[in-house]
């Protein structure tokens, strides 16, 4: 959610799109997380990472009396995007199903659908998270979707911000990804399976000896506790809510399996959050594919118990102006 030069979803929004139509994995994940925010009617909410408007959605479906939503994201094409999809013009959507999958096409314009009949719900502000308290718009609650690995650091600025936008007992849903954290029940994590592991060391090694290689690889500034381990801890993520002034009220980690059928899907996916590119370039799409065949001669997916997305699952609350 960061406000940076080149925003990851701005360039990758069209594989992102297309991956979640393929797999729904985050809108899962984002249906758990609102479930835990316990939508009351009457309640102002922000939704902090606002994607393409599912998650403005699913807060709608989840409490339709809600007094207003309100979209907020640092990504330009999202924030457009999203914008578009709750249109009520259905002229403006067909720029954007230009070049994408017919699945990703179905999905898109399935969602402007419903979404459009409640347009005068949501509004929308550009900003990243650790701005929203310079709207001067007091929430009951805030869903930061998807949202800790994403924030800038360090982290407890946009609590800050968060916690000056919200009234006294107010809440906060966040998760992060398995991959960044150290959950409970981490060693099911499919990112551990030999056989994904396998795939990203043989990527790593054909792409640094390509025409393409000085390997990009993503780097994700990590707060000095986390710089230790390589990963967030929950003793962490407890510490810097509470310097925000906020109390950990639950914490739940949300288990979803990932087959054999989507795993390589799951692979490809990874592509570009480890590269500067989104997998579907001639030379990229040539050495995944080379790198699947040599993944699948070492390792057989389900022969290995390590086959879920563990979603850490957090919901806050405000105990104190800061």
């Amino acid at each position: 959610m960061a406000c940076e030069e080149q925003n990851f979803f701005d360039k990758f929004w069209k594989p992102y799109l297309e991956f979640e139509a393929n797999l729904g994995f985050g809108l899962a994940q984002i249906r758990e997380e609102i479930r835990f925010l316990d939508l009351q009617p009457g309640e102002r909410v922000a939704n902090i990472g606002i994607n393409w408007g599912h998650s403005l959605q699913y807060i709608l479906e989840a409490c339709p009396d809600v007094a207003g939503v309100v979209g907020i994201d640092s990504s330009q094409k999202m924030m457009e995007l999203a914008r578009t999809v709750f249109s009520e013009n259905d002229f403006y959507l067909n720029e954007w199903l230009v070049g994408l999958a017919p699945k990703a096409r179905k999905y898109l314009t399935n969602l402007h659908e419903v979404a459009k009949a409640n347009a005068d719900k949501v509004s929308f502000h550009f900003a990243p998270a650790e701005s929203i308290n310079s709207f001067e718009t007091q929430f009951d609650k805030i869903a930061a979707t998807m949202g800790y690995h994403w924030l800038n650091d360090p982290k407890e600025d946009s609590f800050v911000s968060m916690n000056k936008s919200l009234r006294l007992g107010g809440q906060v849903v966040f998760s992060t990804a398995s991959a960044f954290f150290e959950c409970e029940r981490g060693n099911y994590s499919f990112t551990l399976n030999p056989y994904y592991q396998s795939f990203f060391s043989v990527l790593e090694r054909l792409y640094s000896s390509s025409v393409i290689g000085g390997k990009e690889l993503r780097d994700k500034e990590l707060d000095s506790e986390e710089k230790k381990t390589g990963k967030f801890t929950l003793d962490g993520v407890v510490k810097t809510i509470q310097r925000a002034g906020f109390n950990l009220e639950h914490y739940h980690e949300h288990k979803m399996h990932i087959n054999t059928e989507q795993i390589d899907t799951y692979c490809i996916a990874g592509v570009k959050f480890r590269y500067d590119s989104d997998g579907g370039d001639k030379v990229m799409k040539q050495l995944v594919d080379e790198t699947l065949k040599i993944a699948k001669s070492r390792f057989i997916y389900d022969h290995h118990p390590q086959q879920y997305e563990i979603c850490p699952i957090f919901r806050i609350k405000k105990v104190k102006e800061v």
